[in-house]
């Protein structure tokens, strides 16, 4: 089952670098604009791009696969509480704080409604709100099985 997952998740991956060049090869299309992503300086002077937790669902049949962005400056034994929103309604998806991968498999969504994923970063019991969120819509997934488990884009 996990092989399915990181087929979905490197052929997602795929998807989201390859929209934006597809879109610049159509002669009828918009020109395509791209901001460069804010940069920091961390504690030894080093610049460093700013990149939000990334968060991302996909549909995993009967149940959704939410992934998020370990980042380098996180402290040393953090965890990540994930939370799921529904019609306005937020529930908190883990018992306990998820430590050891920066994933998790919803089996309690129902997919026929919009459902927005978050994290907050979980630090000496503490919570702290992150940046990046996902909305899975309501029925969608843009992956369907193709040859040999690879997902295409429909």
């Amino acid at each position: 089952m996990k092989g399915i997952f990181k087929r979905t998740i490197a052929a997602a991956l795929g998807v989201l670098c390859a929209v934006p060049f597809a879109a610049m090869s159509q002669p009828d299309s918009q020109p395509v604009t791209v901001h460069a992503a804010s940069v920091r300086t961390d504690s030894s002077g080093r610049k460093m791009e700013y990149l939000d937790r990334g968060v991302y669902a996909v549909n995993a049949g009967n149940a959704v696969f939410v992934s998020w962005r370990s980042l380098e400056e996180d402290p040393a034994g953090c965890a990540f509480n994930l939370y799921r929103t529904t019609d306005g309604t937020t529930t908190k998806l883990n018992a306990s704080p998820i430590t050891g991968g920066t994933n998790y498999t919803d089996t309690t969504a129902d997919q026929t409604k919009d459902n927005t994923y978050f994290v907050k970063m979980v630090t000496g019991g503490a919570e702290t709100a992150t940046d990046g969120s996902f909305t899975l819509k309501a029925g969608g997934s843009i992956f369907t099985k193709g040859n040999a488990g690879a997902a295409q884009v429909m």
